[in-house]
């Protein structure tokens, strides 16, 4: 009994042994889990990559050139751009549309996983400050020295210095938690500015970054900010909301003008305006700045306004190396699809 019963048993197990031998072999020869599994086992002993992961990697290095070739984008706004929320927004709609579906296959190979692809997106949004104030920050705009004061020699000790704007007003600078008081030149010297403790308005504490001869400084010396100096190869995205802005249409105008001036890639840009439908600001805008411009209502839904200015964006023409790189790239990466 207990002899039939162990040959019962073998039998019953080689049965089974060769049920999911078959099984497997009917899986092995599905296409894609045969190039699979292939490139798992042509990995090299010494943890080289694939052959597939080496079609990835040469693949997204010429994206990544093309994308270099765009350069980037920055925002420059106001409190109207959402903190940051734009910007963000911005990233992740260019992203998912360029590069979503060579990523997610980049995440079954995490030894290439550091060559996501990304479209650098920078903010310098700036809150609570004069639209003059914001334009002398991003150093499209120049400030002055109000009175006479000496530039110590030494970089750890810090000279009191009075700016004021190109109107004659005192510079009145807001704390931002992502863009500093200002890195800035005076007469030559590269330094920072700070708070100081004093009560007069447009008072600040100047710093330079390395030690030198004491320089006087006389009243009317122009002062220039280069924080955003960075930023300078970027694709702007200018978004200005407060409609305040707008009670001096022209000098609003003059002052996106700049900004875009201002930059390297000079004729590609992207400016949004929150403004109602067929305003006097809004007819302004489009007929001064054309396809360029994007209105946006009173309630900005910051997900919509990305999406609009990637397609603008592509409207223009202005991510002809970037899709281009992708697609080719797609084409040798899924070439069975």
């Amino acid at each position: 009994m207990d002899r039939r019963f162990n040959i019962g048993g073998i039998i019953l197990s080689v049965i089974a042994v060769l049920l999911v031998a078959f099984f497997v072999f009917l899986l092995y020869n599905d296409n894609k889990l045969q190039n699979f599994l292939s490139q798992q086992t042509s990995q090299n002993s010494n943890g080289s990559q694939t052959e597939y992961e080496q079609v990835i990697t040469e693949n997204v290095e010429e994206i990544q050139n093309a994308v270099n070739s765009f350069g980037s984008i920055t925002v420059f706004g106001d409190e109207y751009a959402g903190n940051g929320t734009l910007s963000d927004a911005i990233s992740n709609e260019f992203d998912n549309e360029l590069f979503k579906k060579i990523n997610d296959e980049i995440r079954r190979y995490p030894r290439i996983i550091g060559q996501y692809l990304e479209m650098p997106v920078s903010n310098f949004e700036v809150h609570d400050e004069s639209l003059e104030t914001i334009m002398t920050r991003i150093g499209v705009e120049t400030v002055f020295a109000a009175r006479d004061c000496v530039i110590n020699a030494s970089s750890e000790e810090g000279s009191e210095i009075l700016l004021k704007t190109i109107s004659g007003s005192p510079l009145k600078l807001s704390v931002q938690s992502y863009t500093s008081l200002g890195t800035v030149t005076v007469k030559g010297i590269e330094g920072k500015l700070s708070r100081s403790h004093s009560e007069e308005e447009g008072t600040y504490i100047f710093k330079r970054s390395s030690d030198g001869e004491e320089v006087k400084i006389v009243s009317g010396t122009q002062i220039k900010f280069s924080v955003s100096e960075e930023y300078r190869d970027s694709i702007p995205v200018i978004i200005f909301g407060n409609n305040n802005h707008y009670s001096n249409l022209k000098q609003f105008i003059r002052y996106c003008q700049k900004i875009i001036e201002h930059q390297s890639a000079n004729d590609k840009y992207i400016i949004v305006c929150r403004t109602p439908a067929n305003s006097d600001v809004d007819n302004t805008m489009t007929e001064t700045f054309g396809h360029n411009y994007i209105r946006t209502g009173e309630n900005i839904d910051y997900n919509d306004l990305a999406e609009k200015i990637f397609f603008r964006m592509k409207t223009l023409k202005y991510l002809d190396s970037v899709s281009e790189s992708v697609q080719k790239a797609e084409n040798n990466i899924f070439p069975n699809e």
